[in-house]
């Protein structure tokens, strides 16, 4: 494990501030992007006690994922799976109905709490990576192009890894309002950051924040942000979990959201599309 040191210590992008004139503009001029990343994922229970608990997520993929769908759907919102390989095998009909939504596809990793970590050896991460990238094109018929880890996991060496296996954008770093490149030894990358403070699992789970209040949060930052762009191009990445915003007391307030989004004049898009308007210059799959 390396240890951290004060300051910039890591070779992935250097410091910079707002305001920033190498802002490319979303399209039709629109005042903020607006990414749904949907967590389609399995958690294997290591005991019998926590067997309810896991139980919930699988909730979250058999049933709260269609009210999620529906909800973005009426805005003309299309998702973005992060999507594990355990999800991926035994739920084909996730990635069926996913695909014919229009939805991207992109790596969440073997299984839910199975993220990498700095107590990996190079060879076993790398090893960790392939196999995830594998699997995932043999389950859905496409490589990703972009990642999220398990519980946002990496070592300091996840970037690089996953750039060498054209992996061409990260959600693992919740540290901008915009897309930014990452630099990477071999191939090239970029980081689509989510904001963590309104990860409904966040907010909702841990927080013990309603519904009502994650609804009112979204409208407050989305305000916000719209006008903050006079110097940024700024990004809402959303981070929803179908157990937990698919439950019928809360679907609610998740499409009055959206639809209060959608009233902003905002443009609605997967990680992919954000990636390559935000930064032309890099290449995707």
């Amino acid at each position: 494990m390396t240890a951290r040191q004060p300051g910039m210590d890591h070779p992935y992008y250097a410091l910079r501030a707002y305001p920033d004139p190498t802002v490319v503009p979303w399209p039709k001029n629109a005042p903020l992007a607006v990414c749904a990343i949907v967590h389609l994922e399995h958690f294997e229970p290591p005991t019998a006690v926590q067997q309810s608990e896991y139980s919930r997520r699988d909730y979250g993929n058999r049933v709260g994922i269609f009210r999620i769908m529906e909800a973005m759907a009426h805005v003309g919102l299309r998702g973005t799976a992060a999507l594990d390989i355990h999800t991926a095998k035994h739920n084909p009909f996730l990635v069926d109905v996913c695909r014919k939504a229009g939805w991207e596809f992109i790596g969440h990793g073997l299984v839910g709490n199975a993220p990498i970590s700095s107590a990996m050896s190079e060879e076993e991460e790398r090893g960790y990576i392939q196999k995830s990238l594998s699997l995932f094109e043999s389950y859905t018929g496409v490589r990703p192009v972009g990642w999220l880890g398990p519980e946002f996991g990496e070592s300091t060496r996840t970037p690089a890894l996953l750039a060498e296996e054209g992996v061409r954008y990260v959600c693992d770093w919740p540290n901008d309002e915009r897309p930014y490149a990452m630099t990477v030894p071999k191939g090239t990358l970029a980081s689509l950051p989510i904001l963590v403070e309104l990860d409904d699992a966040f907010m909702i789970e841990q927080r013990r924040l309603t519904a009502w209040r994650w609804r009112r949060a979204v409208e407050e930052a989305a305000d916000v942000m719209i006008a903050d762009t006079g110097d940024i191009a700024p990004l809402m990445a959303l981070s929803i979990h179908p157990w937990i915003m698919g439950q019928p007391h809360r679907i609610r307030f998740m499409a009055e959201a959206l639809q209060n989004l959608a009233a902003r004049g905002v443009w609605f898009a997967t990680g992919r599309d954000v990636v390559e308007a935000a930064i032309p210059a890099l290449p995707t799959h």
